[in-house]
């Protein structure tokens, strides 16, 4: 099965992204997933503030950005950095 990204919520401010697949690679870009048809950007930025998953028994996911693994997922969890977020 293919991966499909789907834009849940997008704002001036927020965007909430779904991912789901089995067995493959999705990608959120900022230049096209994150922008909406009304904006311009120059030098997009995103900042992590929670991440929610589910995944299948013994799967695992890695949220990577320019290639750095920044989480490893497995199974089902939640991070909630309330207020704060992470920009590296």
């Amino acid at each position: 099965m293919a991966v499909t990204v789907n834009n849940l919520k997008l704002t001036q401010v927020q965007g909430v992204v779904s991912v789901r697949g089995t067995a493959a690679t999705g990608t959120i870009a900022l230049a096209t997933t994150l922008k909406k048809s009304t904006e311009t950007q120059s030098s997009p930025a995103a900042n992590i503030k929670g991440l929610h998953w589910t995944l299948s028994s013994g799967a695992s996911a890695k949220v990577q950005r320019n290639s750095v693994v920044l989480y490893e997922l497995h199974e089902s969890g939640s991070l909630d950095f309330y207020g704060f977020a992470d920009n590296s």
